[in-house]
């Protein structure tokens, strides 16, 4: 537009800049568009992306709250093991206990109420 400023109106020159100026910020627009639609399409990916690893570390709490729970199920069959051996009540005492703490461990890594 600069080169036709001191021509008169109508000159085919100043047309043709003023319609190679609105082309161009066509063209402008069209890049701006495109732009917001690939920052939205990054910044939704992302978002899929940290929605994933949260999902991922739920189930892994999941996980290793049960097999924490089974683990001291274990440890009780473990001593009801050893209780019938040795006879001794307070070892079976000591089983039933550590199985009701397995066995919540267990119900919460399923349903993780904690």
């Amino acid at each position: 537009m600069r080169g036709v400023q001191g021509l008169p109106p109508n000159d085919p020159r100043v047309l043709m800049a003023s319609v190679q100026h609105t082309h161009y910020m066509n063209q402008i627009f069209e890049v701006s568009n495109d732009c917001r639609h690939l920052f939205t399409s990054i910044q939704e990916r992302n978002r899929r992306q940290v929605l994933k690893r949260r999902e991922a570390a739920k189930i892994g709490r999941h996980t290793d709250q049960y097999e924490m729970g089974t683990r001291f199920l274990t440890m009780a069959i473990i001593l009801f093991s050893i209780t019938l051996l040795a006879n001794k009540p307070m070892l079976f005492w000591g089983g039933v206990l550590t199985a009701f703490v397995g066995a919540a461990i267990a119900i919460n890594g399923y349903f993780l109420f904690l």
